[in-house]
């Protein structure tokens, strides 16, 4: 799992580094079908998912990553802003 951190937060971070200071993926102000595309794996491995399969030690690894990115963790924290009450309301689900 960590392996695929190591690819996915270099790649959002960059795109989030080049959209002048816009908080989502395609420099918008709201964000678009790429943004929701991109968080789902975070949703499907974060620690809020109750019956979330992913062991807690990758868990915690992946928020290591995430917070080694202030970009990222940002863009993370933005869409969870979007997702609030999907988040608060969905059923728990495996990966």
């Amino acid at each position: 799992m960590a392996d695929t951190w190591d690819k996915i937060i270099p790649i959002i971070a960059a795109r989030l580094d080049g959209n002048g200071g816009k908080p989502f993926i395609a420099g918008t102000d709201r964000p678009t079908i790429a943004d929701f595309k991109a968080i789902q794996c975070y949703i499907a491995a974060d620690s809020s998912n109750a019956a979330c399969a992913v062991p807690a030690e990758a868990q915690t690894k992946m928020q290591e990553m995430i917070a080694a990115s202030p970009q990222f963790a940002r863009w993370i924290e933005a869409m969870k802003g979007e997702l609030s009450a999907y988040l608060a309301s969905r059923p728990a689900r495996p990966l």
